[in-house]
């Protein structure tokens, strides 16, 4: 039976904790408490998987819950997660609308997505983001794919701002079926780099302005098939390419 996975920050650890093998560790970020206790109901004795974000799984055993002191937990073993995305994908979306934003999230992460960055347009409708509540998402589907380290969630950004990040040191490609005259994964294909980014525009398109200044900022123009696709939709069918 699949072992139920659970991300335990670092910072949530006992202080001077050692992740050993026969370790006994007790948990008591309420979260955590409640998801094994209550959500799932799970029983001393049962194994679960907790991970830190350091590429490692430690598969424990229960030893007692309790709502109050915490989940403790015995180490039975150790080993490496290999699942990490074999690239660094920065996937630059406008914000969509609460439900959508949130399915680009969870499937984002699901597919590989290292850095989700919220970009503000000249036709974004929606101007926030529940940082709290997307990072629990991020966190979620984190744990059911079987990744080893949870995808990085970025303050929103201005879209003329993307381009003042001097850590933006990657080939950037913009989404677009009007302009862009080349596929998606025909030219991710042809660049050996260990990092990437796609651009995905809010549901009424780019403006004429926006399309000079990524042709102004070398920003690669593509296409995504045939068919106009929805926001969110075209967010998914871009990180499913780009990942090829």
């Amino acid at each position: 039976m699949k072992l139920h996975r659970f991300y335990i920050p670092q910072t949530d650890l006992p202080t001077g904790a050692l992740l050993e093998k026969g370790r006994e560790i007790t948990l008591t970020h309420q979260s955590f408490v409640h998801q094994v206790g209550t959500v799932l109901k799970l029983h001393t004795g049962e194994n679960i998987i907790v991970f830190c974000g350091d590429t490692k799984e430690y598969v424990s055993s229960i030893v007692s819950i309790d709502r109050k002191t915490g989940v403790t937990i015995r180490i039975q073993e150790m080993h490496d997660n290999t699942s990490a995305p074999s690239k660094n994908l920065y996937l630059f979306f406008t914000l969509l609308k609460k439900d959508n934003t949130d399915w680009v999230l969870q499937k984002g992460t699901e597919l590989g997505v290292s850095h989700f960055i919220p970009v503000i347009s000249a036709r974004t409708e929606r101007k926030d983001i529940n940082m709290e509540r997307s990072n629990k998402i991020l966190i979620e589907a984190t744990e059911q794919s079987g990744r080893p380290i949870p995808p990085v969630l970025h303050d929103i950004m201005k879209l003329k701002d993307v381009f003042l990040d001097t850590n933006l040191t990657f080939p950037l490609y913009g989404c677009d079926g009007s302009y862009g005259n080349s596929s998606l994964v025909d030219e991710t294909a042809k660049n050996n780099s260990q990092s990437l980014g796609v651009i995905i525009g809010p549901e009424g398109g780019w403006t004429e302005d926006e399309i000079d200044m990524f042709r102004e900022k070398g920003v690669k123009l593509c296409t995504l098939g045939t068919t106009t696709l929805r926001a969110e939709t075209a967010a998914i069918v871009a990180i499913t390419l780009a990942r090829l």
